[in-house]
């Protein structure tokens, strides 16, 4: 083989060779990291963020440099050169067969030639940097190879000038001298005894053998731990960098990484004054909502006292208490005591990643601004739609997946997106370098699953980065927690006059109901103008009881007998159907529709974070206090108490206890006994209300593949979150035709959740991606999205 590739070749383009891909790479390692004597500020945040020292830094950039020169060159083998020219199958993964090849004696002597080196977290690095390293199946055959075990036999082009090259390109970037091999070295490679081969069986052994010793090594050892972490995120972050070069115009890898880590567009306490806050001020004074005769120039005394919340830090704050303004002020204050790159906003899911990017993102410079998740692209076309909104474009380039985010500074995401990391997610590895040099901000928190907190108490404990948590309420035990364990400084015990003022106002009347007593309360509370906001745990209730009440169903819009418009909202729509119902639901509560217009949306919890609506009547089944409570907060919003105003709530006992486990619901009913005990209730009430009858108990840490004492990495079977498998996301049968025709982007507009049994067998069409299910047409509608039943 005179010339060894790396990738395939692509119609109409070059390939870069082997030699030149791992230059490419030892190249974006160093020009994103950095060297020893001179590294970058992204090589001194990493250290930062996964508490290593300067004592590290040789182990760190030295051990980077020769994990990026070895890291692919297991591709020198005529099964991996054959797999790209031929379509052969491969023997073996290519990251293994450079695990093995680094524990051959000559290599291993080789290593020693460089002390700073820590030869071990190399290996380890090396083998998983694709993230799929377990030690059943490492340095094993391929299923893809059709040979048995013993038979299959490879070469490795040890002689060829391109693998000599990059050996020596190694050494010569290391400062020491080329490895060597006995000559003549052994050109068939395989496993079991063979005359002609070189049996790699032996070798095999001693690479599960050394890294068994490393594991025992790095279970005593936490800064071994954290130098493995760090060089092997770090490679595969340089790794995806030098697969991007020849996709760039022109492919100018030191400019575009310069490009992307500008020190001098670092955001700093001033940036946010300049680009955030005062626009946004600017924006409440034209409303009329920035009151600048209380002493504090428009500023309340929680928004100040927020400000200087030490990190990590947890916001409690009721609605309407000015937390957006207040988490921008505590990111300028944070940016006053330490300069960082750029600011993330994480949210539990992607309807409130986009309020979010709606409410704290959008206002800083478009070239700065960025939303993601998995529909992000679509999700901001027609974001800014109202005249008063920001009506610009936020472009998604795809180009690059996760690497054209590098060049953002501020993010609204969900938080897989970049706690993601933590079960070895690639994308989510590869945000890494936002994510060291930021200010982070988690919201809702109240909402996270079991596995969602445990990540969040996983990254307190272990990274350093400023973080701010917020939220209107949290369970007694997860709060306890997140001081006992993760030192986290709580801004909600003492409140300040003007939030306790907010806090003790009159905002709800509670009463309670029977579930048959709904209906007609409903209608009579439409019948008296009001916007009622109707909220079930189960969406086959909300679609059940938005076609009982309408006039007629099926219809395009739907509509009680007097016009009173009734929308059906939860996550069993198409995406584009939601998107719209997600605006016309909204628009439809506008604060300046009060006392005007009669309206009724029957949601499921969806509406607890992502709908920011104003009802005047909340009617809900029981649920958890903390979403009882989150609930209560889409009713009364915008509070006009000089006006005596008060939300209506009306509460009733549910059909059945799912989605919620039983433990979940426990102490709600009291809960909503001492409220309709009460009658009128206020903030103040619901968290005294909440400490009383709030059982929870403390969860479970749980094991994260990232931060665990494997040298191993794979993203298999693993997920941050607590995953419900009962829906699956598919396409309906008559949209197969234009999502097959859409361009890749737009194609997340066809895909809807459905129940996994509603799958229909039939042979998938060419193109259709495997992870999809094809579901029936008939079960769908646009008013209500997709029925458990087929339509009358």
């Amino acid at each position: 083989m005179s010339e060894l590739l790396a990738k395939s070749r692509r119609e109409g383009t070059s390939s870069k060779t082997l030699r030149e891909h791992t230059v490419d790479v030892m190249e974006a390692a160093r020009w994103l990291f950095g060297v020893t004597t001179a590294p970058t500020r992204l090589g001194r945040e990493w250290i930062r963020f996964f508490k290593l020292d300067a004592r590290h830094n040789d182990a760190f950039f030295d051990s980077l440099l020769m994990a990026a020169g070895l890291h692919d060159w297991g591709k020198g083998s005529t099964s991996f050169q054959m797999a790209l020219s031929a379509h052969a199958p491969q023997v073996i993964r290519h990251e293994h067969l450079s695990g093995l090849l680094q524990v051959l004696p000559q290599v291993e002597e080789w290593l020693r030639h460089r002390p700073t080196v820590d030869s071990d977290v190399v290996l380890a690095a090396v083998i998983s940097h694709h993230l799929k390293a377990a030690r059943k199946d490492l340095g094993t055959l391929l299923p893809t190879s059709a040979a048995s075990f013993g038979a299959v036999s490879f070469g490795v082009a040890w002689e060829s000038s391109d693998f000599q090259g990059l050996l020596a390109d190694v050494a010569a970037r290391l400062g020491i001298s080329a490895v060597t091999m006995p000559n003549p070295p052994p050109k068939i490679w395989g496993f079991g005894p063979g005359r002609h081969h070189f049996d790699l069986s032996g070798t095999r052994r001693r690479l599960l053998q050394r890294l068994d010793a490393f594991e025992d090594a790095l279970a005593k050892d936490e800064r071994r731990r954290r130098l493995l972490w760090a060089v092997r995120s770090a490679l595969i972050v340089a790794d995806a960098a030098g697969s991007a070069v020849p996709r760039m115009e022109p492919p100018d890898i030191k400019k575009w990484i310069a490009d992307a880590f500008d020190e001098s567009k670092i955001l700093t306490k001033d940036d946010i004054w300049t680009k955030v806050i005062r626009p946004r001020i600017g924006r409440l004074k034209r409303a009329g909502r920035w009151n600048e005769d209380n002493g504090r120039k428009g500023w309340n005394q929680f928004q100040v006292e927020c400000g200087r919340l030490a990190s990590p830090g947890l916001l409690l704050a009721p609605c309407a208490a000015g937390k957006t303004l207040a988490a921008w002020l505590w990111i300028a204050e944070k940016l006053g005591e330490r300069p960082a790159a750029r600011v993330i906003f994480l949210y539990p899911t992607r309807g409130t990643a986009s309020e979010g990017f709606r409410d704290y993102v959008s206002w800083a410079p478009e070239a700065d601004a960025a939303l993601i998740h998995g529909t992000a692209r679509y999700d901001l076309d027609g974001m800014f739609q109202n005249p008063d909104d920001t009506a610009r474009r936020f472009a998604v380039d795809e180009r690059l997946f996760a690497l054209a985010y590098w060049r953002r500074r501020i993010f609204s995401a969900t938080v897989d997106q970049f706690l993601g990391f933590l079960t070895h997610q690639y994308g989510a590895t590869c945000l890494l370098p936002v994510l060291v040099d930021s200010v982070v901000v988690f919201d809702e928190i109240h909402s996270y699953d079991r596995g969602l907190f445990a990540g969040l108490k996983e990254f307190l404990r272990i990274f350093d980065v400023p973080v701010l948590t917020m939220t209107a309420t949290l369970q007694n035990a997860r709060r306890e927690d997140l001081e006992r364990t993760c030192g986290v400084h709580v801004y909600g015990d003492r409140k300040p006059v003007d939030l306790q003022k907010l806090s003790d106002t009159a905002r709800y009347r509670v009463a309670t109901r029977t579930a048959h007593e709904i209906p007609a309360l409903v209608r009579a509370m439409l019948a008296n103008q009001k916007r009622v906001l109707w909220v079930v745990n189960t969406v086959k209730r909300a679609q059940r009881w938005a076609e009982a009440l309408a006039a007629a169903f099926p219809a395009e819009e739907l509509r009680d007998s007097a016009g009173v418009p009734i929308y059906s909202y939860h996550s069993r729509f198409k995406l584009r159907d939601r998107r719209e119902r997600h605006r016309a639901v909204v628009d439809a509560f506008r604060a300046d529709q009060r006392e005007h217009t009669a309206v009724l949306a029957v949601t499921t919890q969806v509406c607890e974070m992502s709908l920011d609506l104003d009802a005047d009547v909340l009617i809900t089944e029981h649920a958890p206090i903390t979403a009882l409570v989150q609930r209560m907060g889409r009713c009364n919003r915008i509070m006009l108490p000089d006006k005596g105003y008060l939300g209506e709530v009306f509460v009733y006992p549910s059909e059945e206890s799912r989605p919620y486990k039983l433990d979940e619901l426990r102490g709600a009913a009291a809960f909503v006994a001492d409220m309709a005990g009460l009658g009128v209730v206020c903030q103040s009430d619901l968290e005294s209300l909440l400490e009383k009858h709030d059982s929870a108990q403390v969860e479970p840490d749980r094991i994260h593949p990232f931060t665990t004492t494997s040298p191993y990495a794979s993203s298999l079977g693993f997920d941050l979150r607590d995953i419900d498998d009962f829906y699956a996301p598919a396409v309906l049968a008559g949209d197969i035709g234009k999502y097959l025709r859409a361009k890749k982007p737009e194609r997340a507009a066809f895909i809807v959740p459905v129940p996994r049994r509603s799958w229909l067998a039939v042979d998938k069409p060419k193109g259709f991606p495997a992870y999809l299910i094809i579901a029936p047409d008939d079960h769908y509608h646009a008013s209500v999205g997709f029925r458990d039943e087929a339509l009358a």
